[in-house]
């Protein structure tokens, strides 16, 4: 009896647990990236605007990842790239807007995670120009968002770093 007892009072309190921690978690999360380049902005817009490039510096391309874009014919004209591997996590980026030489922005959408917001930013100063990955992710209302928004950040800053250090070489040579 006092064992099925503890039983049940663990079992409760690791309920109760599971409950209550995301209530003190982030609702949001920001990631920023950042890498400098010894290079003009135009160089630089011109590697990131070119969606069919994306497979040579994207992160995802090196892990296996079936990556592949398609041009969006309808009335708003955003493109896409998608991603997808057996098992992992798979998504879209859409390309939302763009100012010519300074900036891109789009929407990453993870499936079971959701659209987060993101920005590609060109900063030229004197001998380079620094190139910035942003995104936002925002809405983690329910406790198993906020259970996932602890995985996002680390996989998004992994990929981040990688697909910045990958333009960055391209770039250079």
């Amino acid at each position: 009896m006092k064992k099925n007892k503890l039983i049940a009072l663990s079992i409760s309190a690791l309920i109760i647990s599971f409950l209550l921690v995301p209530l003190v978690l982030k609702k949001e999360i920001h990631i920023s990236k950042s890498v400098n380049i010894g290079t003009d902005p135009v160089s630089i817009y011109q590697e990131i605007s070119d969606l069919n490039n994306w497979h040579n510096w994207f992160a995802l391309s090196e892990k296996d990842y079936e990556i592949r874009y398609v041009e969006d014919s309808s009335q708003n004209g955003n493109s896409k790239i998608y991603w997808k591997k057996s098992g992992y996590i798979s998504g879209t980026i859409e390309i939302t807007s763009v100012i010519l030489y300074q900036s891109m922005t789009f929407n990453l959408v993870l499936d079971h995670f959701g659209t987060m917001p993101g920005s590609f930013t060109i900063e030229p100063n004197e001998n380079y120009s620094s190139l910035t990955l942003r995104c936002e992710i925002k809405d983690l209302k329910y406790p198993m968002g906020r259970w996932k928004g602890l995985l996002i950040p680390g996989f998004l800053s992994k990929s981040f770093i990688r697909s910045l250090e990958n333009i960055n070489k391209r770039l250079m040579y």
